[in-house]
């Protein structure tokens, strides 16, 4: 690297210190924005960022923007707090823009800040067995949850999860029929594979970015399991894992729902792990 790079990165991390924010360099790119200790935004390309919420487990949520004045948000941060903070930082990088959001699943890290977003008046895009599930098994993922967070060091992230309220998508659809809307002249999918990490987990493709939101359908890079399987369809799960190889060959970005986004490569590693 050259002097003339370290100079210009030790001024503006000493001017973003400073500031109260901290920024990750990757190279010489300012890439990683921390909103707080816990919450991460990631550019990954023009118009496309990846937000990490480790509460206390990371978790990807997707925002792309459409001219800075629309955009869609894909799952939310595991809480309304998270997911304000988020919001403050959309509004003040892009005045006034007009936000459409998607619950991908019935899991908190993928609906927890759906009590903000309602607030705002935000639509929320998810299948009716989101909801159905949300009624039906949320109480019990919850326990298994807080059973992992019973340990004293972990008393803050108990407490939350412990109190936390779930609120469903607005906007519903079925996931036997397949889905999709327009923001900014440019069509969103979503598109169901079948059973999965749950039974209503679906994924979400942007055709003009080729970037597909894997979410917990699809494991990151160097996955050596499947993680929490108690709400799984473990022998469909398979099959819809081939489904979206053949129907997203194309896809240049996947994003998973825990991890570093990649290729479809996360696609096919995740089908090695059954």
């Amino acid at each position: 690297m050259s002097v003339k790079k370290i100079i210009l990165i030790f001024l503006l991390s000493s001017v973003l210190f400073f500031s109260g924010t901290t920024i990750v360099f990757s190279g010489s790119m300012v890439k990683t924005i921390a909103l707080s200790h816990e919450l991460f935004i990631t550019n990954i390309e023009k118009d496309v960022y990846v937000i990490n919420h480790k509460f206390p487990w990371p978790a990807n949520s997707l925002l792309v923007t459409y001219d800075g004045k629309e955009a869609v948000l894909v799952d939310t941060p595991y809480n309304n707090q998270a997911t304000k903070l988020l919001l403050d930082w959309i509004e003040s990088r892009f005045p006034g823009i007009k936000i459409v959001a998607i619950s991908t699943g019935f899991h908190s890290y993928n609906l927890g800040g759906n009590g903000y977003l309602k607030q705002k008046g935000i639509a929320i895009y998810g299948s009716q067995l989101t909801l159905k599930l949300l009624k039906e098994r949320s109480e019990n993922t919850r326990s298994k949850l807080l059973m992992w967070l019973n340990k004293p060091a972990l008393k803050k992230y108990y407490d939350a999860h412990a109190t936390a309220k779930y609120i469903g998508p607005t906007k519903l659809f079925s996931l036997e029929s397949s889905c999709s809307f327009m923001v900014d002249g440019k069509r969103v999918q979503l598109f169901y594979p079948g059973p999965n990490h749950t039974s209503d987990n679906f994924v979400v493709y942007f055709p003009d970015k080729k970037i597909l939101f894997g979410g917990c359908t699809v494991k990151a890079a160097g996955s050596k399991r499947l993680g929490f399987i108690e709400d799984a369809d473990i022998k469909s799960w398979k099959v819809a894992l081939e489904k979206l190889l053949a129907k997203y060959a194309e896809a240049a970005v996947v994003v998973p729902g825990h991890g570093k986004y990649g290729g479809t490569e996360l696609i096919k590693g995740t089908l090695t792990l059954f």
